[in-house]
């Protein structure tokens, strides 16, 4: 005995010293060792996988197995000659206690009575090219050169299997069932995915063409990754609940019973715990407790269930029999299949598309987040790699699915099945935000112990799993299924797209596709962008009020880029083609603005956007609706609409104004209706509340919200319509270096102030009588002070080209008389230098003038647009909006602390308060909204545009307000008490200008003789 157990000592020596030559298939020969005794290959060690197996006696169907005739190749066996030979090969097996409780299961009494499809794939999904330590086989081997190997991290590798091993036959009565629910989103016709092969009784189909890994669960990666012996426990269904013993294909390894004393020891010759690490020549051996079988994927553990046959057939929804090949089979030619389905996750296969029909060349819009059936699943990032992670779908069964169409779902259930829940009858765009939200793509990231992390992935929020709400747990080759006893809403389900949702082939098509069609996700180059909404409808993090137009309201979309540069005005009309690629389709059509009118006629515009002009055209307008119907409340739980606010400001910044009858919305306007005092009705049946389980409330709107197309510039100019903004209309002119008609090579509407940026602003302006109080003390310059320096200038450059002039003509006499002898070398030299001298001392006067012109007209300029931009703010602020005090930061700097001005505006009780923050000897203002309400509240927009690609680039929201008078900072008024300089003109230029007055010389000149 104790002759043995040295033996067995030194064989385990050899095989940890020597673990490198048995990875590389080297003999055994463990002279390395330098130990006498091991010269050769020593007698105790002598056996290889094959003959080990053997000579412990309790593995006889194993055997059978690697022997049976049915796994021999041209008549030869395959599997016996491999595992004697000297090499390198690890394999999982279990004794003939364990084979006789699987035969008994299979109903059979031999290996030899099972299938030969099944007898291969048992055999070969046990085996591992290789030669695996138990410890090793959670090691993921170095990327590069240098790198050290990746302890921990592999969760699953590649056996001996081959897809090739076995071509399952699918009958047509497992054919996922031809539903009348719509597949694609952008189509009207109803496509059957499996059409092809119906009615040929059956098909010769692989259930994926990546082969199924081995699962490990190994105690390292499991330490690695935090699991806890309950989540083993509920992993296993109870059957394992040790983390320090070893899993493959959800087996244990096998503990150690003593049944081969002598063999079975570690290197201190106590018995080991484990049966693993059995070391042969050609290889390791590890016992497991029962026997191993090769694990379907996700997608067959589901369909293999009846308790998942509703969850199931909802994801063959999305499936399809790929053709890969034709094949001989039993003699015969016959077509080849793949089981796919189209999904939006990491592509595996290139020569598989995703989410393209094959025989149409169509992208797909309605797909999975990924496959369930890819055995060899990957995360969808630049490192997914399938030995790392698989992925978890949370399962609710079939009574717990129909039970969410009378409860948490009644809404779905009403609409489409009313009296008796059948998914069958819920279309697929309602059916995947429910899959989505219940596939979650790690399985490591999805262990019971981490229940309280999982997020949906629609929202991004904590589903709120509890370890009570799983019944069972199903291990697949790609990942687990967790059986649930409930089942959690989708996102989508609770949120403010529902009722889009619910009337998405009705009269909501067109808003509910533009969100939800992901046909162009990722694609940079396409310009389609407006998915991007997707997050914000389903977050559950905030509050919103979701205004949906009605795809009728979005038939007369007032485009604001047709009216810039005089362009012709024209609408669009957004719709769905079934048969364009693209998402939304659009037409343009005339408006007739005569006499001030802004109608969409039925006349067809001229100009029409071209195929590529058109998705880009649709998305940039679409994103522009979308950021103008989506109103962010707040965090969850904030308070929608409501009386004590009429106004609220939407994502783009822009106002909404809300009616109410009693506390019931009754209308809502947009800053085009608010410009038109007008409302959209809004009836009860249009409104849908979804605030208390949900995210906000969705209203249907029968007319688009539309936006202003009046520019912050046109409202403060229009003096007819208030005539009060006259004063300050003067000031904020052209002559402004902030005002021109095209902003940052970006031409707007009219002219544009660049001081506006993507954001939302006030405008403060006093009225008239307080401006001019301020001019006339001369305190406050104006432009025609300005243009009085300017004209001056004028002068004075006029004046020196014609004194030049004079000087050239006076030395070409003086030159003229020397030539001819009039006069003297002697007074020749001296005339010319009383010329140069006189022409100098002028010169020098008139630039002295310039100079003092544009010190003064920099002055007057500095001063007026500092007093501009005092009077314009970051952020809206609404008589009927949010009541609160803020301060905020105006267009003005302080040059002095280098940071904007600031002021505090209080808004309460329908009454603004504006005061400069910080600022002694500031003066604030009152808006004047009780006495002067037409000359406040006022909405504007300011665009700008892309011409290359005719998009909206940008774009401010304004609101302006009159107010009672002028914002006034410290020292803001460089000539509050000095008085603003006039120009006084020189004796010798105002003798010039008297001398060539005529009637075309500026009165302000003139009048100066």
């Amino acid at each position: 005995m104790e002759h043995s157990i040295l033996k067995r000592r030194l064989a385990r020596c050899a095989g940890r010293a020597c673990v490198a030559l048995l990875l590389l298939g080297a003999a055994m020969s463990v002279s390395s060792c330098h130990d006498d005794l091991l010269v050769g290959t020593p007698e105790w060690l002598g056996s290889n996988v094959y003959d080990e197996l053997d000579s412990r006696g309790q593995f006889k169907h194993t055997l059978e197995l690697i022997d049976d005739p049915d796994l021999y190749k041209d008549g030869k066996p395959v599997f016996a000659p491999l595992l004697k030979k000297t090499g390198s090969m690890t394999i999982f097996v279990a004794d003939d206690a364990s084979w006789d409780r699987f035969l008994k299961r299979h109903g059979v009494t031999r290996v030899a009575d099972l299938p030969a499809s099944e007898k291969r794939n048992l055999l070969k999904a046990t085996m591992i090219d290789n030669a695996y330590l138990i410890e090793l086989l959670s090691n993921l081997p170095a990327t590069s050169i240098g790198e050290s190997p990746a302890e921990g991290q592999c969760f699953r590798r590649e056996s001996r299997v081959s897809i090739q091993d076995s071509l399952p036959i699918m009958y047509e009565t497992e054919f996922p069932p031809y539903n009348t629910n719509r597949l694609e989103l952008n189509s009207t016709e109803v496509t059957d995915y499996w059409k092809a092969v119906r009615g040929r009784g059956s098909i010769k189909i692989y259930k994926d063409n990546s082969a199924a890994p081995m699962v490990h669960l190994l105690p390292r990666f499991m330490n690695r990754n935090n699991f806890t012996d309950d989540d083993l426990r509920i992993l296993t269904n109870g059957e394992s609940t040790d983390i320090k013993r070893s899993y493959i294909n959800g087996k244990a390894v096998s503990l150690n019973d003593g049944r081969w004393a002598d063999r079975d020891v570690e290197m201190s010759g106590e018995a080991k715990k484990y049966l693993d690490d059995i070391v042969c020549q050609n290889g390791y051996i590890h016992i497991l407790d029962d026997v191993p079988e090769q694990l379907p994927n996700m997608a067959e553990i589901l369909r293999s269930k009846p308790q998942f046959s509703i969850f199931s057939e909802l994801l063959d929804r999305f499936s399809y029999p790929y053709y890969i090949a034709m094949q001989e089979v039993n003699g015969k030619q016959d077509s080849i299949f793949v089981l796919a389905y189209f999904n939006s996750g990491k592509a595996h296969d290139n020569s598989r598309p995703q989410n393209v029909v094959r025989e149409t060349g169509r992208t797909v819009s309605s797909v999975l987040p990924w496959d369930p059936g890819w055995n060899q699943y990957a995360l969808n990032d630049a490192n997914g790699m399938f030995q790392k992670d698989g992925a978890a779908i949370f399962a609710p069964t079939n009574d717990w699915m129909n039970d969410y169409l009378l409860h948490d779902g009644a809404a779905i259930g009403a609409k489409y099945c009313p009296g008796a829940p059948d998914w069958s009858k819920v279309p697929d765009n309602i059916v995947l935000p429910f899959l989505e939200n219940c596939m979650q793509t790690s399985f490591v990231g999805t262990i019971p112990s981490k229940f309280d992390l999982v997020k949906s992935p629609a929202s991004q929020e904590e589903i709120g799993i509890k370890v009570s709400d799983v019944d069972s747990s199903f291990m697949a080759c790609n990942g687990v299924v967790y059986q649930l006893n409930k089942v959690f809403v989708a996102p989508d389900h609770k949120s403010i797209i529902l009722p889009a949702m619910l009337r998405a082939d009705e009269d909501l098509s067109v808003i509910y596709r533009s969100i939800t069609d992901t046909r162009f996700d990722g694609q940079d180059n396409s310009g389609w962008n407006v998915g991007d909404y997707r997050a914000y409808v389903r977050s559950m993090a905030s509050t919103y009020s979701f205004l949906i137009p009605t795809d009728a309201a979005l038939g007369a979309y007032i485009d604001p880029y047709s009216f810039c540069n005089n362009n012709k005005p024209v609408a669009y009309r957004f719709y769905v083609d079934p048969k364009a690629d693209n998402p939304i389709s659009i037409e343009a059509f005339d408006v007739d603005t005569t006499g001030g009118k802004m109608e969409v006629t039925s006349n067809r515009a001229t100009s029409q956007p071209t195929s590529s002009q058109a998705l880009k055209i649709s998305s940039n307008r679409l994103c522009d609706i979308m950021d103008n119907i989506l109103v962010v409340h707040g965090n969850k739980g904030a308070e929608t609409f409501n009386t004590k606010q009429e106004i609220y400001l939407n994502k783009a910044g822009g106002p909404v104004k809300v009616q109410f009858t009693g506390n019931t919305v009754t209308g809502i306007a947009g800053s085009a209706q608010i410009e038109r005092g007008s409302f959209v009705p809004i009836s009860s049946s249009q409104i849908f509340d979804q605030s208390r389980d949900g995210n906000g409330i969705t209203y249907i709107m029968d007319t688009i919200p539309q936006s202003t197309l009046t520019s912050p510039y046109q409202v403060v100019r229009d003096t007819i319509n208030h005539p009060e903004f006259t004063s300050f209309a003067r000031l904020l002119a052209p002559t402004c270096t902030f005002i021109d008609k095209t902003i940052d090579t970006h031409p707007t509407i009219g002219y544009g102030l660049s001081l506006l940026k993507n954001y939302n602003y006030t405008i403060y302006v006093p009225k008239s009588s307080s401006v001019d109080a301020l001019v006339a003390s001369k305190k406050l310059p104006t432009w025609s002070d300005y243009s009085a320096w300017e004209t001056l200038k004028d002068s004075v450059d006029k004046y020196t080209t014609d004194f030049e002039s004079q000087f050239n003509k006076s030395k070409a006499a003086i030159e003229a008389d020397r030539t001819s002898g009039a006069i003297t070398e002697d007074e020749y030299t001296s005339q010319m230098e009383a010329l140069e001298t006189a022409y100098d001392a002028r010169m020098d006067e008139a630039e002295a003038v310039v100079e003092d012109c544009n010190t003064n007209m920099a002055a007057i300029q500095d001063v007026i647009e500092n007093f501009l931009r005092f009077h314009i703010q970051d952020g809206s602020v609404f008589i009927g909006g949010a009541e609160n005090t803020m301060v905020y930061e105006t267009a003005s700097i302080d040059t002095v602390l280098n940071r904007f001005r600031r002021l505090e505006v209080a808004n309460q009780s329908k009454t603004i308060s504006v005061n400069p923050k910080d600022l002694p000897n500031s003066q604030g203002a009152q808006v004047l909204y009780n006495t002067n309400q037409n000359d406040c509240n006022l909405v504007a927009r300011q665009y700008l545009f892309d011409t290359s690609d005719q998009s909206i680039w940008g774009s401010s929201y304004v609101v302006v307000h009159l107010v009672d008078q002028p914002l006034i900072y410290d020292s803001s008024v460089q000539f509050m008490n000095t008085g603003v300089p006039v120009p006084v003109y020189p004796t010798w230029l105002q003798a010039w200008i008297d001398a060539n007055a005529t009637s075309s010389t500026p009165s302000s000149i003139r009048a100066k003789r």
